[in-house]
């Protein structure tokens, strides 16, 4: 287990992060640019959708939907968004979080929704929102902003990596483009930022941005690969989902499932650093739609736009039943205790 210990420096533990009022117009100026880039993507995506339906028509019987496929994609996403808040949990308890799982991870899920918010600073939100739904479980600040740092590496990490399996079966299929390869060299640097001396300089460079004291967090090895372990099961299980989604519409072969599944992971996890648009709006299906295409044909486009809607009903899903299952656990436990 990771236990905080304050570093050694004899003075206020807060750090000093005040700053004078941003001006009016450097605010107005994001705030435009950063909506006329949200409504530029949601155009761009808007005629890719209505090209890709064109393009489905123009090759002529439309796709079947196989119902059954669907239901378990639906049904395979919504278990992988609740592993991906069990790995979260799984993080907090290594830096030394003591809170019930079904309760983290019911906390997880609804804070992970201010993702979505089209405010300023944009996924910058859902730190300070998370930190307070977790303080009243007696979670401090400083411990729930290191968890979401640790949440940002292991699962930006294991989506790279599960793109990263599949680039010897790239290599000899000619029609998928692998000059997205390279983004997998992240990898090495997301290795490094989990080393104790570096996750530690993170951990005070996030503190101080978002004004918490400061504290050191051990994470050893062994819980290292744990967390590791919980994130890459939780990116099979949702990556898996999609192949399921996109063969329940085109008739995906078997051999091709994987390398379907390691493109969702590819497009989201570039969604995750981009702080452009809310919860990476854009950026994912234009990559998503980019890779399927060559691989599946025009209702690729189809698929990559479709999915933001498929997702985010899983992701309500996810959030019921992370609820249900923080209420029976509470139930349970009120009556053995």
């Amino acid at each position: 287990m990771g236990a905080p210990c304050h570093p050694p420096d004899g003075g206020d533990d807060r750090t000093d992060v005040s700053a004078a009022p941003k001006p009016a117009w450097k605010f107005w100026l994001g705030a435009v640019l950063r909506w006329g880039i949200l409504a530029a993507l949601l155009v761009f995506l808007g005629r890719t959708l209505v090209d890709s339906y064109d393009k489905v028509r123009e090759q002529g019987e439309p796709p079947q939907v196989n119902w059954t496929l669907m239901i378990l994609a639906l049904a395979g996403h919504t278990a992988g968004h609740y592993g991906f808040g069990m790995a979260w949990q799984r993080g907090l308890s290594a830096l030394g979080g003591r809170i019930r799982l079904t309760r983290s991870v019911w906390l997880w899920t609804w804070t992970n929704l201010a993702k979505y918010l089209p405010v300023p600073g944009g996924k910058l939100v859902v730190p300070p929102i998370r930190a307070a739904a977790f303080a009243s479980e007696g979670v401090s600040g400083a411990l729930t902003i290191c968890g979401l740092a640790l949440e940002s590496v292991c699962c930006i990490l294991t989506g790279f990596a599960v793109f990263a399996i599949t680039l010897p079966y790239q290599a000899f299929t000619s029609d998928v483009d692998s000059g997205y390869a390279w983004f997998c060299l992240l990898i090495l640097p997301l290795l490094v930022l989990l080393h104790p001396r570096v996750f530690n300089l993170l951990t005070w460079v996030v503190l101080r941005l978002f004004r918490q004291e400061k504290a050191q967090f051990r994470l050893s090895f062994r819980d290292q690969l744990i967390v590791l372990g919980y994130w890459l099961v939780g990116w099979v299980v949702m990556s898996g989902s999609f192949a399921l989604l996109t063969a329940s519409v085109t008739g995906l072969s078997v051999a091709r499932a994987p390398l379907i599944a390691a493109t969702f992971a590819f497009a989201w996890v570039l969604s995750m650093v981009s702080f452009i648009t809310p919860a990476g709006i854009g950026v994912r299906e234009i990559v998503l739609g980019a890779l399927l295409v060559p691989q599946v044909g025009p209702i690729g486009g189809l698929l990559a736009v479709g999915s933001r809607l498929f997702t985010t009903a899983a992701d309500g899903l996810s959030i019921l039943v992370a609820f249900v299952a923080d209420q029976v656990a509470r139930v349970v436990r009120g009556r053995s205790g």
